[in-house]
């Protein structure tokens, strides 16, 4: 998971960083910059039991072949900033993504992710939504240039 955390990481450019701050109204990037990094680290993990689990891994496959290819990658400050559509509108659904991967245990997510950072919890929760689509870019793109199938992708995450 290491290696996937860090090819997210990559994707979180200081300029991605800044973006987020202000789409958050927030005043310290470095608040956001520790956040994102609990996200990711959390997401990444909630993606790895879903991938891992039979039944909830199909579901999980089919979305990522379906509306994460990674093409939000190719111009994320300008997905981000609101400048460039993406194609396909399930690829921006982070409350979604979230919903799928967390389900009753958003609240205490934000919470952890708020606690540790220092960025409240309202804004911890809008970030997870903002990072969820990234971080599915990234596992779509590994899934599309490897040729992952659902076991392979358990193994990557």
């Amino acid at each position: 998971m290491s290696n996937l955390f860090n090819e997210v990481s990559r994707h979180l450019s200081d300029d991605v960083i800044m973006q987020l701050t202000r789409q958050l109204g927030a005043q310290d990037p470095n608040q956001v910059k520790k956040a994102t990094s609990g996200v990711v680290e959390l997401l990444l993990h909630a993606l790895s039991n879903n991938a891992g689990n039979q039944e909830r891994g199909g579901g999980l496959y089919g979305a990522i072949e379906r509306d994460h290819d990674g093409g939000i990658l190719e111009n994320l400050m300008g997905v981000l900033s609101g400048q460039k559509q993406v194609s396909n509108p399930k690829t921006m659904n982070g409350s979604g993504i979230v919903s799928h991967l967390l389900g009753q245990k958003q609240f205490e997510a934000a919470q952890i992710i708020g606690q540790s950072s220092g960025l409240d919890i309202f804004k911890s929760g809008v970030l997870m939504q903002l990072v969820a689509p990234i971080i599915m870019g990234v596992v779509g793109q590994k899934r599309k240039s490897n040729g992952l199938d659902l076991g392979g992708l358990a193994q990557v995450l």
